[in-house]
């Protein structure tokens, strides 16, 4: 049966032992409650408690060392002041030898646990390598260093000294590492470097090509011998063939053949685009009509296959191209029915058709 609506537990009025502030509880958890809150008990404690936690241990002697040390009354198994302590009388009641774990570093002196060691710490195992292994010469520039340990197998005091000594059992001879740069003066440090930089360097070929030294004149006075021979923009292939350097001094020097032909030509002679171009033959137009769509299915259920190669859709991987033996672009798009006649079209692979488009073009020349 459930309690009446409106209805609450009984509640009891407690006061905090230390805040002298009223807590109402239910009377099962009022029971033994002195402290409204965990922080009021936490600082009663702290008042009340510390003089009596410090009364309530005991003055024992360690099993081993015989030391006071203090332990709680309600601890009466410790017999030990420490875990150093218990280990030692463990080895003793087993019968093994007692190493010494008071042992001191042999660099700083500090007590070290346990005995196998001989440094405390890595810094000072390299600090008494160094100690131990005596100074070597260099083989090279005779100087003394030290090296980490005596088994070091170093012969040489840097990289700098190991790489002359081996440019020398090379046969090279070294140059000075406090030679001057001859374009701005400062010096240079790396070994077999006349410049000190890649721009000192470029300075000094302002007026030569980094490919076999060919002037620059040279290269283009032969472009433009070559361009007024043909009558237009050479192409690579036509340069190679009527030139007399190859196109790699250009690309070297300019960066590519495109940009070597805008600098010497100019941008108007390079970029001939449209009907500018000497192969202009009119472009071509997007749309070829409404009646295209329905002729080309027409012509591809006609032919079948290729009707220069003899290739299948399958064998061409997609559907096969309908060429236009005449262009549509001479027809244009109001006669697109003339232009689209099945008479006038013809299925071929994507390997043939560019070749009928050439064929076309060589026999209109």
């Amino acid at each position: 049966m459930s309690p009446p609506k409106g209805w609450k537990k009984p509640r009891v009025t407690l006061i905090c032992e230390y805040c002298n502030g009223h807590f109402e509880l239910t009377p099962a958890k009022a029971k033994g409650r002195r402290f409204c809150s965990l922080k009021c008990s936490t600082e009663w404690n702290k008042k009340h408690l510390t003089g009596v936690r410090l009364k309530l241990r005991a003055l024992r002697d360690c099993g081993f060392c015989h030391k006071e040390f203090e332990v709680p009354l309600n601890n009466p198994i410790q017999r030990f002041c420490s875990y150093s302590c218990f280990f030692k009388n463990w080895h003793l009641e087993q019968g093994h030898q007692l190493r010494n774990y008071d042992r001191p570093c042999a660099i700083c002196q500090k007590p070290m646990s346990p005995n196998n060691k001989k440094y405390c710490s890595k810094e000072c195992m390299a600090k008494g390598y160094r100690k131990s292994a005596p100074p070597r010469q260099c083989e090279f520039c005779k100087e003394e260093f030290n090296v980490d340990r005596p088994s070091s197998k170093q012969r040489f005091c840097n990289h700098t000294c190991f790489a002359k000594w081996n440019a020398l059992q090379q046969g090279q001879t070294l140059r000075s590492h406090t030679r001057k740069c001859p374009v701005c003066g400062e010096i240079v440090r790396a070994q077999n470097k006349q410049f000190c930089s890649s721009k000192c360097y470029g300075k000094t070929l302002q007026d030569q090509t980094p490919y076999n030294r060919i002037l620059l004149s040279d290269l283009t006075n032969e472009l433009q011998r070559v361009t007024s021979l043909l009558g237009h923009n050479p192409s690579r292939g036509e340069f190679e063939e009527l030139g007399k350097f190859s196109v790699v001094p250009y690309t070297n020097s300019y960066g590519t053949w495109v940009k070597a032909k805008e600098a010497i030509l100019g941008i108007g002679a390079i970029r001939l685009a449209g009907e500018d171009h000497p192969n202009w033959r009119g472009g071509w137009l997007p749309y070829y009509g409404p009646s295209w769509h329905p002729q080309k299915r027409k012509a591809r259920k006609r032919d079948k296959v290729c009707q220069r190669c003899g290739k299948t859709p399958d064998e061409n991987e997609q559907a096969l191209d309908v060429h236009h033996k005449i262009p549509f672009i001479e027809f244009g798009v109001k006669r697109h029915k003339e232009a689209n006649a099945l008479t006038n079209l013809i299925s071929l692979c994507l390997e043939c058709h560019p070749k009928a488009e050439k064929e076309y073009r060589q026999n209109c020349k």
